[in-house]
């Protein structure tokens, strides 16, 4: 019993020492206290759907028909949806190698419509290349995105559909060879 006595008293001194430690990191000392960040529950702003992917010619076909055609070979970039923002950014354009440069295509729809979404894709070359989706603001219930890989041959467009709602944005097809 005599032996027992030194561990129990340091283990009083260990946890009167943790206590006196707690207190001191918690306690109030006056100063002002970080901001907490606010948390949204639901999304604001202007409703968008933004695609973007590199590489690869992008025809959008909403459900009501209308199209938005940006960097495919042969076709002009043309956009019947409205308030659609087509558009081609290219890194090394003019460099000494043609084929060099690589181009970022993004398409952003404001206030789309909820539905089937039929996309097209047509590369020059073949290559693996990843598509993502984005999608917020009011209309949605919430914001989110997504990422697929897309195997693109070349010269030979790939078609798939992705359906837009209210919950988000989900792909409904897998990309398939089509003629032209």
């Amino acid at each position: 019993m005599d032996g027992l006595k030194p561990i129990l008293g340091l283990a009083a001194i260990l946890a009167g020492g943790v206590a006196l430690a707690w207190g001191l990191l918690t306690r109030d000392n006056g100063r002002e206290k970080a901001p907490r960040l606010q948390t949204l529950d639901k999304p604001v702003g202007e409703m968008f759907l933004t695609v973007t992917v590199a590489d690869i010619g992008l025809e959008l076909t909403a459900p009501d028909g209308r199209k938005v055609t940006v960097f495919v070979p042969g076709s002009p970039n043309a956009a019947t949806i409205p308030d659609a923002q087509p558009k081609v950014d290219c890194t090394d354009a003019g460099g000494l190698v043609a084929g060099d440069s690589t181009c970022t295509v993004s398409v952003q729809l404001k206030r789309p419509i909820f539905g089937d979404y039929k996309f097209r894709m047509t590369a020059t070359a073949q290559h693996v290349e990843v598509l993502t989706v984005g999608w917020g603001g009011v209309g949605f219930n919430r914001n989110g995105g997504l990422s697929m890989k897309i195997a693109a041959e070349a010269r030979k467009p790939l078609e798939f559909t992705m359906i837009v709602a209210p919950e988000g944005v989900s792909q409904r097809t897998e990309p398939k060879l089509v003629g032209r």
